[in-house]
């Protein structure tokens, strides 16, 4: 039995020092040193090709390395019996609030005004919206979701939440699917996607979503870059119905250097930072849900 980590970034080391450091008689084995693939049963996964999984004939769980699942779920060679779990986490989720936090005050600031501004001397003053007088949209209020549109809540925005089905959640005006997105986002200022992916999120930001979207207002995306279709975004700022987007994750990454986005004067590129799992934080959980394996008990996270 042996635990392999399923990656090729310098932070490995990082998993593998911290997981031995819970148990040191962990067999956990690297890419570089797979050993005999019959003898590894859980595997903690980044990124993969189609089909990588079907080597290892006798694998029960493949654990995701954050809090989402969809990149394992599109490979269709994994077996039914194999398991899936997941990383929860609360600097996880903290991580996710310090990044919305940041982006929601660079515009309800208008530092992106202000930044544009610089580079052409122009000494322009605006009042900041307050936060009182500003609305912010959850898309996808799930754990992480809900706990970020309740934490704007407390700092006195107006929130709303959006999900297939109808949540509760306090101080935040939830809508879902039978209310429609148009009502949704009629008078909000900010929206901010985080959605997992599936079939029916694929291109859920479109040309429909963005004219859809209050004059003005803008787009912040930390869910899956697969959602947004680009072009149609492109467009939306372009011919200023949307005052920007900032954007962490993308179809493709790294973002191609030729992207339009990197260089349009109304986004934000940062480079899918968002949420970055801490090894040493969910180590034990990692650790616990390998001996309920082990000792055939419920796993935690599926």
């Amino acid at each position: 039995m042996a635990i392999l980590l399923n990656g090729k970034h310098k932070g490995v080391q990082v998993w593998y020092d911290s997981l031995k450091t819970i148990d040191e008689i962990l067999d956990i084995r690297l890419l570089d040193n797979i050993g005999n693939p019959d003898e590894i049963d859980f595997i903690i996964s980044w990124g993969f090709k189609k089909g990588f999984f079907d080597q290892f004939k006798n694998l029960q769980v493949i654990c995701s390395v954050g809090a989402g699942i969809d990149h394992i779920l599109r490979d269709d060679s994994i077996k039914d019996e194999i398991k899936i779990v997941k990383i929860v986490d609360d600097k996880l989720t903290n991580s996710m609030w310090e990044y919305c936090l940041s982006a929601v005050t660079n515009y309800v600031m208008r530092f992106d005004i202000y930044e544009k501004q610089q580079k052409q001397n122009l000494w322009k003053p605006y009042f900041p919206k307050s936060f009182s007088n500003t609305t912010i949209g959850v898309v996808g209020i799930g754990s992480i979701g809900g706990e970020v549109a309740r934490n704007f809540t407390r700092l006195g925005f107006n929130v709303k939440g959006y999900a297939n089905s109808k949540k509760n959640l306090e101080g935040v005006d939830t809508y879902s699917k039978v209310d429609g997105i148009d009502s949704f986002l009629e008078d909000v200022d900010i929206v901010i996607g985080i959605l997992p992916l599936t079939p029916d999120t694929k291109e859920f930001y479109n040309k429909k979503f963005f004219n859809s979207m209050k004059k003005g207002s803008v787009l912040i995306n930390v869910g899956r870059g697969a959602q947004i279709q680009e072009d149609d975004l492109i467009k939306s700022l372009a011919n200023n119905h949307l005052r920007g987007a900032m954007l962490d994750v993308f179809k493709k990454e790294p973002l191609p250097e030729d992207s339009p986005l990197w260089d349009h004067p109304k986004t934000n590129i940062t480079p899918h930072i968002a949420s970055i799992t801490n090894a040493k934080s969910v180590a034990p959980q990692i650790i616990e849900n390998y001996n309920n394996m082990i000792k055939r008990n419920p796993l935690n996270n599926l």
